[in-house]
């Protein structure tokens, strides 16, 4: 993400949806995966990355409204999926894409 990040700049805002379902292996408080987003995997910071709090993928309007917009397939018990909206508000599934490929054909 820090790459897509640095690559695409200002035309790109990364969504990060952390859930508690990995079967016990998340990190267990929003500051815990902050601290690892942030300082492990140098996630893009606010405003080109947007970390929200822990929370299961079915409490979450948004995530499932993407889901629901773009056809893509629930997901499976370790990957939440992939999306992209572009300026215009179109979702598509972004899951299993090249996503710097995908990035460029909304630019």
């Amino acid at each position: 993400m820090a790459a897509l990040s640095a690559e695409f700049g200002d035309d790109l805002a990364i969504l990060a949806f952390p859930t508690g379902e990995f079967g016990g292996q998340e990190l267990p408080t929003d500051e815990a995966i902050r601290d690892f987003a942030y300082g492990r995997v140098n996630f893009p910071q606010p405003p080109r990355g947007v970390l929200l709090q822990k929370k299961n993928l079915g409490d979450r309007e948004a995530w499932q409204a993407m889901q629901f917009e773009s056809g893509a397939s629930p997901p499976t018990w370790n990957f939440g999926g992939s999306f992209l909206v572009s300026k215009d508000g179109k979702v598509s599934d972004a899951s299993g894409v090249d996503l710097a490929a995908a990035i460029k054909e909304l630019l």
